[in-house]
């Protein structure tokens, strides 16, 4: 979740004004998360935020500041493997030439280097049929996940109209499209309830393509959120916390995107201040 507003991201307890819009979070606001994360910073490069730091999302094409990345909920990379690890050669189908390649070069260029070792699946199947793979992210339950690739084309030679990625057996129902780029770039799908226990990774790559990507992960969660790097790697929740006096608080005012979002009758007691609740917010994604 990107907190900001139009021009600035604001909470307003009565009187008390806090504005988050960045670069850095204001005097008596403080942010905790048990774990290091990502995000893109204003050289449009993806880096990785030491424990208990704020992160400053920023366009990742254009580095223009978007907003406080806060991100409220626990979430494990399901893949057991990463970069380029992980193929479950028994459900390979098709005749493609498979290699692992060190592709840093082209991964730096686009800021992916922090989530990868540099090496990553080459997969040519400009004289093959269609290829397709899965790979191990034991899911064990039938919740909502999302997924994601790191991907490019290589030499021209990819944007086959089926290339394509998926969560479970069968692609064509719940799958996304691959773009025929030849910089590396993020392909998501989320929010995809599976009919079974186990729910592979599974990329798709037609007849004439040629790409090259790393595994980055499968998580149990309506969206992927940001990166997380290395395989059943944990990103811990964010949790704002406000240095706010004791008391009830006819109204609190949230300015986000999407918002604003208004909390009625909201009691702050014990002497430790507000710590954000979404739950709070009526409309407020968590």
């Amino acid at each position: 979740m990107l907190l900001k507003g139009a021009g600035a991201f604001v909470v307003i307890f009565g009187d008390l004004f806090f504005d988050l819009s960045g670069p850095a979070l204001p005097a008596g606001v403080t942010l905790t998360r048990a774990s290091t994360a990502t995000h893109w910073n204003a050289a449009q490069d993806l880096v990785s935020a030491a424990i208990d730091a704020p992160r400053f999302d920023h366009d990742p094409a254009t580095g223009a500041l978007l907003g406080l990345r806060k991100e409220t909920w626990l979430a494990v990379n399901k893949c057991t493997g990463n970069n380029a690890t992980g193929l479950l050669a028994s459900q390979v189908s098709g005749s493609a030439t498979v290699t692992v390649v060190d592709d840093s070069v082209a991964l730096a260029a686009e800021g992916y280097d922090v989530v990868s070792d540099g090496n990553v699946y080459d997969v040519d199947n400009t004289g093959g049929g269609a290829w397709n793979a899965n790979f191990d992210g034991t899911v064990g339950n039938t919740n909502g996940h999302s997924c994601g690739l790191v991907i490019r084309a290589v030499g021209g030679a990819a944007g086959g109209v089926n290339d394509r990625i998926g969560l479970g057996g069968d692609i064509s129902s719940t799958s996304a499209p691959v773009s025929n780029a030849s910089a590396y770039h993020l392909v998501t799908l989320e929010g995809v309830t599976p009919s079974v226990g186990t729910l592979p990774l599974r990329l798709q790559v037609d007849a004439g393509s040629h790409v090259r990507f790393l595994l980055q992960g499968l998580v149990e969660h309506a969206s992927l959120g940001s990166l997380i790097p290395g395989a059943g790697a944990t990103r811990q929740p964010d949790v704002l916390h406000f240095d706010v006096p004791d008391g009830t608080y006819a109204t609190v005012t949230i300015a986000a995107a999407g918002g604003p979002y208004v909390a009625n009758d909201l009691v702050v007691s014990g002497g430790a201040g507000y710590t954000l609740d979404p739950a709070d917010f009526p409309g407020m994604p968590a």
